[in-house]
């Protein structure tokens, strides 16, 4: 590489000074750099595993299936096993479809539930941070939660802790763990009264980066 001496310093000492600053940037301006370079395609079908822990189930409790960006529907998560579902999230509204019995006769039917998804529902909230996150949106996150962020190369992981104290009690943080641009979990925990764990909800996703680097699926 050829240049003047003074345009290739000042270009170096301009890199040095970037990577220092966003090394030294306070956790909430680092989370919010981070989310902001977040990707996920749209329309290329994204393998997930929902696992779920919950005092009032015996044993953890999974799903599996596909999600991907769609311009009609928003977010999907095709559920595949145990039990067939689609969830549709879309304009902070989320459309659940799930095959049930026939209420006549043998066969099956599509019963389809369609809600507004509230922030000031803990049970919402969280779809609502994975619809925005998948879509670009910090803005909506930042006024939601409090962001805080820790990384380690290019691997990284963000916590989104409600603003809501009232949400608070029922949902304690989100946790975004990924790679470079890519995402990798989203989990939801619930603490009791000692700030011990006892509810969480975690997706796992393999994105097209960790699929390529691990070989073609098989």
């Amino acid at each position: 590489m050829t240049g003047h001496p003074g345009v290739l310093a000042a270009a170096t000492a301009w890199l040095l000074f970037t990577i220092t600053a966003y090394a030294a940037a306070p956790a909430s301006e680092q989370a919010h750099q981070i989310l902001t370079h977040l990707h996920f395609p749209t329309g290329e079908q994204v393998p997930f595993t929902q696992s779920q822990v919950n005092p009032l189930l015996r044993s953890v409790a999974r799903q599996q299936g596909v999600m991907f960006k769609s311009p009609d529907q928003g977010l999907v998560m095709r559920v595949t096993a145990p039990r067939p579902e689609e969830r549709s999230l879309h304009d902070g509204f989320m459309t659940l479809r799930r095959e049930k019995s026939a209420r006549h006769g043998p066969g099956k039917r599509t019963a389809t539930r369609h809600m507004k998804l509230d922030p000031n529902k803990p049970g919402h909230l969280p779809l609502l941070a994975l619809q925005a996150l998948l879509h670009g949106d910090v803005a909506l996150l930042g006024e939601h939660f409090q962001l805080a962020a820790s990384a380690n190369g290019a691997s990284w992981q963000v916590s989104l802790v409600p603003q809501n104290e009232r949400v608070r009690k029922k949902l304690a943080r989100l946790l975004i763990v990924g790679t470079d641009s890519q995402l990798s979990s989203f989990r939801s925990e619930r603490d009791n009264a000692a700030g011990d764990t006892t509810h969480w909800l975690e997706v796992v996703i393999n994105p097209p980066q960790a699929r390529t680097a691990s070989g073609p699926d098989t």
